[in-house]
């Protein structure tokens, strides 16, 4: 064991997240809001510790104590407005921010002024309400919906260790769910490419591998993938990221070498990469912002930049450094 010990000194920054994540683990495990007043000055002196003292230990208490009040300065930062009772009709009105097309019915992630959910909060907050629409409209991102709906509160855990999806709408910055009864749409005059790629192609294969909507598969089609061991297929994730990278990384790579001029002067595989990377880039934003696919576009990004300085390009500090960036 004191060998072992021995061996990590060489790899402290390794560990550094196990430290920081259970420091954050801590704080979501309790069941209530620690009393605690100025959560982001301790944030700030714990990390000024971190990148000042030498001593391991110091920094690992450090550590610890970053992952928990960073937790809670996340926590208080977000600020979900809360609705205080369901709604069994009320008219709304707001903007189109994200449809989400499922198999069932179409989810719209509608943002309207928080007074309209909560009468006495009369502040110039906005909220995220998802309403379902079963009907074929159709609607675009940027689009203004009118109408009557049903709104319901996020509903909290029924039981010891089940979902708590109150807290899950929290930290994902929705209010509240429902469905529309009756509605009018004012058409926006912006275009979003999400919408018209998926109203171009009608495809379940566009809108999961392409769209990134997981829901596009019926329940008897994703248990049949399931079983077969290939359900996370429909789920972009560090696999699609490979093999869309890897196909355009090989077609800059033979334009460029192809062209003499640029050749001769630099390794054609430099601007190849530079190319695939904005590639990348436009597909992370295609799909939607999935975490996974935010984690496996940015440990395809460290790939690139090791490559291009001539670094190892698989290494485990790669992989601590795309924790970093994402917690």
């Amino acid at each position: 064991m004191k060998e072992f010990i021995d061996n990590q000194y060489k790899n402290l920054f390794l560990w550094s997240p196990f430290v920081t994540a259970f420091g954050a683990a801590l704080y979501f495990s309790l069941d209530k809001e620690p009393l605690f007043i100025f959560p982001f000055l301790i944030t700030i002196l714990s990390s000024a510790i971190i990148l000042k003292n030498k001593n391991v230990f110091i920094r690992a208490i450090a550590l610890f104590i970053f992952g928990f009040f960073y937790a809670m300065s996340f926590t208080q930062i977000i600020n979900t407005p809360q609705i205080r009772d369901s709604f069994g009709e009320i008219k709304i009105s707001g903007k189109i921010q994200n449809i989400d097309f499922t198999n069932d019915a179409t989810h719209i992630f509608l943002n309207v002024p928080v007074n309209q959910i909560n009468s006495q909060d009369d502040s110039n907050r906005y909220a995220n309400i998802r309403l379902s629409i079963k009907d074929e409209s159709n609607f675009n991102i940027g689009d203004t919906i009118t109408g009557t709906a049903r709104i319901f509160k996020p509903s909290q855990k029924f039981a010891p260790e089940s979902f708590d999806f109150a807290r899950w709408a929290y930290f994902f910055n929705l209010s509240g769910t429902g469905f529309f009864t009756n509605y009018t749409i004012t058409p926006s005059q912006k275009s979003n490419i999400r919408t018209y790629i998926h109203n171009r192609a009608k495809s379940k294969l566009s809108d999961a591998l392409v769209l990134g909507y997981k829901k596009s598969l019926s329940e008897n089609e994703q248990k049949i993938w399931k079983s077969v061991g290939l359900g996370h297929v429909w789920s972009i994730s560090g696999f699609h990221m490979t093999l869309v990278g890897g196909w355009l990384f090989a077609l800059f790579y033979l334009i460029f070498r192809s062209i003499s001029k640029i050749s001769k002067r630099i390794p054609a595989k430099y601007p190849a990469i530079i190319c695939a990377w904005f590639g990348l880039l436009g597909y992370l934003f295609i799909s939607g912002l999935n975490v996974a696919t935010i984690r496996a576009f940015l440990m395809a990004t460290l790939i690139f930049g090791a490559t291009i300085c001539g670094r190892r390009m698989l290494s485990l500090r790669n992989a601590v450094l795309v924790f970093w960036i994402m917690f």
